[in-house]
């Protein structure tokens, strides 16, 4: 009998589902492919909201951007592309939303200097390396792209409504030190979230199918 949680998905125990998608980007350019070397699989990752049909994303050298064209890229190029699946109840998906556009509106630039810390040996990063206050991360000055993710959910489970087994595996996670290919193994290894490679869901109806069938196997289970 199929998990209920598997290939992707997590599904919280409240209604009023938003699926969230984190979606890990693999090479495309040769600037890529050696960060490669020291990043793993992944080089870059972003946050899809397909009830929004846009990703928000930080590339380097850029400020926070929603755009609306990025998911194009899902669909034509679907071999680049792995993904993770949360759902988030309206409290959670309305500060997630609230805090993506305001790094958006207040132009958050990208965060090289924290980037640099990847590259330290994770003994060194435990001693010399702490994340950033919640009172920071409520509207940082800079941001990574697995960074921006991990605040961003950080943000959306704070409320008193907040999914309890999320919340603590995200705020187990050093944001300043975790890249997107750590970030999609930490996710398998500490949730069983596996990773999906089939397409991205793009609409909100196929998210929202996506979900249904997961509810059947959690009553199922």
């Amino acid at each position: 009998m199929e998990s209920a949680i598997e290939s992707g998905w997590l599904l919280p125990d409240q209604t009023d589902l938003n699926a969230v998608v984190v979606v890990y980007r693999r090479p495309i350019n040769w600037s890529d492919r050696m960060i490669k070397i020291f990043s793993g699989e992944f080089t870059h990752c972003e946050m899809y909201l397909p009830a929004e049909s846009c990703s928000f994303s930080i590339f380097r050298g850029e400020t926070m951007q929603c755009s609306a064209v990025l998911p194009n890229l899902y669909r034509s190029h679907p071999e680049l592309f792995a993904w993770h699946m949360f759902v988030l109840n309206r409290h959670e998906y309305r500060r997630l939303m609230k805090w993506n556009v305001n790094q958006v509106a207040n132009r958050c630039v990208y965060n090289l200097s924290d980037l640099a810390y990847t590259l330290l040996p994770s003994v060194a990063q435990s001693a010399f390396v702490p994340d950033i206050s919640r009172e920071a991360a409520h509207s940082p000055h800079k941001l990574f792209c697995s960074q921006a993710i991990i605040l961003a959910l950080r943000e959306a489970c704070s409320g008193p409504d907040g999914s309890p087994h999320i919340e603590a595996f995200i705020n187990s996670l050093n944001s300043r030190t975790t890249t997107p290919t750590e970030l999609a193994n930490r996710i398998v290894a500490h949730i069983g979230m596996d990773l999906s490679s089939t397409p991205v869901p793009l609409t909100e109806t196929e998210a929202q199918l996506i979900i249904k069938k997961h509810m059947v196997l959690q009553q199922r289970v």
